[in-house]
């Protein structure tokens, strides 16, 4: 029942049209889904006006994340603290101090084959070698990763995207005519957003393609059974007090199913099948946290859950040693 919870296989999407924004104030997402490479030069320029309401400190907030057909993120621009950072899967390119509480901040990240250069408020703040993999894009998540992940708070106003690296004089005017809510006339325009209104569309003022969807219920875009055990770098992905209540909690299995097979009068291979019942019922959980919203489907949680029922089968193992001689 603990790896199951919540049984609420929809729960409310935390984004939603409010004003002249789009607001997250929980975990939720927004989407636009193009169906063809987006960006086929391999080059873009995005430029979104970002108020944040919190720093994220234990892990980053995504604001906006580029994936490719099979929902693999390309490239994301995300809150860190009171840091904007530029990541391409876990590898960080460039970032900035830029981003203040309650203070909306006009974000520019212009990438390609020249490099990526990210301007705050017209100015350059940081920059990194040429980047591969644009061309690949078919579309955008708003205040999440595709997994649903790394959810962010707070709300982003204008959204502008280019299908070419802008240079470094256009980055200054399109964002003086953004400040003014001025539309930019700049060659290569592609998606140009207002969020303003409400309902569960936001459409894309340039062309009849990639409008932004909001769903009413939260919803990731990808699925993964069994996320992997390691980040890049061998770095082991594990949050510890997760990791303490996945071990924790299948040691009572481990005992009860071993103590319920000794009671059968079943004298042998006690504490495999005290494990594989640990596994078995582990290996269910993260299968059907696949299909609930509000949970992540990790392999880290299967190692963890079947080392439980491990030391909870050889705990009960000690214990009915220690009765035995005790009654002997």
């Amino acid at each position: 029942m603990a790896g199951l919870w919540p049984f609420e296989t929809g729960p409310d999407n935390g984004a939603r049209l409010k004003g002249a924004g789009l607001e997250f104030t929980s975990r939720g997402v927004a989407n636009a889904f193009a169906g063809r490479p987006v960006f086929p030069s391999g080059e873009m320029t995005v430029a979104l006006s970002a108020l944040p309401v919190e720093k994220p400190m234990d892990r980053t907030g995504i604001l906006l994340s580029f994936y490719d057909s099979s929902k693999r993120q390309v490239l994301s621009v995300s809150q860190w603290s009171d840091r904007v950072i530029i990541r391409s899967g876990t590898d960080i390119k460039t970032g900035a101090k830029a981003l203040e509480i309650n203070r909306k901040t006009l974000i520019t990240v212009s990438a390609g084959r020249g490099g990526i250069r990210l301007f705050v408020d017209g100015k350059v703040s940081g920059s990194s070698p040429p980047f591969y993999g644009l061309e690949k894009v078919t579309g955008f998540t708003l205040g999440n990763s595709p997994e649903g992940k790394h959810s962010w708070k707070g709300s982003i106003h204008e959204l502008v995207i280019w299908t070419r690296a802008l240079s470094d004089d256009e980055v200054p005017a399109s964002s003086e005519a953004l400040l003014a809510q001025i539309k930019p006339d700049l060659p290569g325009l592609a998606g140009l957003y207002v969020f303003d209104g409400a309902g569960p569309l936001v459409r894309n003022a340039v062309s009849g393609e990639m409008d932004i969807s909001v769903p009413e219920r939260f919803s990731p875009i990808k699925r993964i059974f069994l996320g992997p055990l390691f980040e890049k770098g061998w770095r082991l992905r594990l949050d510890y007090v997760d990791a303490a209540v996945n071990f924790i909690g299948f040691i009572p299995l481990g005992l009860l199913a071993f103590f319920l097979r000794a009671a059968a009068g079943r004298r042998r291979a006690d504490l495999p099948f005290a494990v594989s019942v640990g596994f078995v019922l582990s290996l269910s959980i993260e299968a059907a946290q696949v299909f609930m919203p509000d949970r992540f489907s990790q392999a880290s949680d299967l190692l963890l859950n079947t080392s439980g029922s491990l030391a909870g089968a050889l705990l009960a193992m000690l214990l009915k040693n220690a009765f035995r001689r005790l009654i002997d």
